[in-house]
């Protein structure tokens, strides 16, 4: 793994003080669990369902053999992008999970006097 692609920085450090100052000059990584490096705005509640319908799809290429719409099939999810399906199901159910909180917070917004 090629420690450059943090940043544009150049990776040259020579000590252990010059390693930690480069880590700490690096910018924090924004993360949720399992969701990392999302949009600062956040995703919209459909993307989150579009999320959730490609992670199923990899589930379901993994376990049944059959390629995604993309056209990957089994061997390159495992082989290639080192998913697996119980992983790949979980990933899916978050984001079903995210995608209800973000259709309720909608709502709650809509109604602001109701309870």
């Amino acid at each position: 793994m090629s420690l450059g692609a943090w940043g544009d920085e150049s990776w040259e450090p020579c000590d252990a003080v010059a390693i930690t100052e480069m880590l700490l000059r690096m910018p924090p990584p924004i993360t949720l669990g399992l969701i990392v490096n999302r949009p600062a705005g956040g995703m919209s509640f459909h993307g989150r369902l579009f999320q959730a319908r490609m992670w199923r799809e990899t589930a379901m290429a993994i376990r049944y053999d059959r390629p995604t719409m993309t056209g990957t099939g089994r061997r390159w999810h495992l082989e290639i992008g080192h998913h697996t399906y119980d992983d790949s199901l979980r990933r899916a159910r978050v984001n079903v999970y995210l995608a209800r909180r973000l259709n309720r917070q909608s709502c709650k917004l809509s109604r602001p006097n109701q309870p």
